[in-house]
């Protein structure tokens, strides 16, 4: 896990606390879930830009982390 993405799903974990994993597909549009692989709405609480650099941040896609 690189540092962009832990700090992205510490964002995002303030919102949605169930928040465990992420999967960044081969374009690097992510999707942020819980266990069961419940997915958010997010909204102006989330900030994007955020989210885009934890994206930006993976060597390979696609990548999937699961804490």
């Amino acid at each position: 896990m690189t540092k962009e993405i832990k700090i992205a799903l510490d964002h995002v974990r303030q919102s949605h606390p169930t928040v465990s994993m992420v999967v960044f597909n081969k374009q690097g549009q992510w999707q942020y879930m819980d266990e069961d692989f419940g997915s958010f709405v997010f909204g102006d609480e989330i900030d994007i830009s955020i989210l885009e650099d934890a994206s930006d941040s993976v060597p390979v896609l696609p990548y999937v982390y699961q804490e």
